[in-house]
């Protein structure tokens, strides 16, 4: 039963996945509700803000000991900065991936961050185990060339 209903869950994470890439953020968000619990979808955002705010030492507390090493602290801060630069004008949830992986669940979220006529895409990927703090395994940021929505 559990490979079924794993093999199950694949098959419409995969449709999820490849609709988002075609749907307006609305529809993506409608398919993240599907997909994500609130608890996840806010810690998530969660991160983002205080990506904004510039706070990278509560992002560096939930970054899991196998992720814990410099490099990994460096690009995060690195990361944090690019993002606390500017203010965004506009914070729009525009893709969801959600796997299970070993007892847990793999969410990773990504935003489009609007600032004037510039968009950028930031990324939170985690994992949630239950009765547990998320672990943080990664955050991205990237300029896009244009607004995904």
């Amino acid at each position: 039963m559990r490979a079924t209903l794993t093999a199950a869950r694949q098959a419409l994470l995969l449709v999820a996945v490849l609709v988002a890439a075609s749907c307006t953020s609305k529809e993506v968000g409608a398919v993240a509700d599907r997909v994500t619990t609130p608890e996840e979808r806010a810690w998530h955002h969660g991160i983002v803000n205080l990506a904004i705010a510039g706070n990278t030492d509560s992002i560096l507390r939930f970054v899991g000991p196998a992720m814990g090493s410099p490099a990994v602290t460096a690009a995060i801060t690195g990361v944090v900065a690019e993002i606390a630069r500017q203010k965004p004008d506009s914070l729009i949830l525009i893709g969801v991936n959600v796997s299970d992986v070993e007892g847990a669940r793999a969410v990773n979220l990504i935003w489009e961050y609007q600032i004037d006529t510039a968009w950028f895409g930031v990324n939170v990927a985690a994992l949630h185990r239950a009765n547990r703090v998320p672990e943080l395994t990664g955050l991205n940021w990237r300029p896009l060339a244009r607004s995904q929505r």
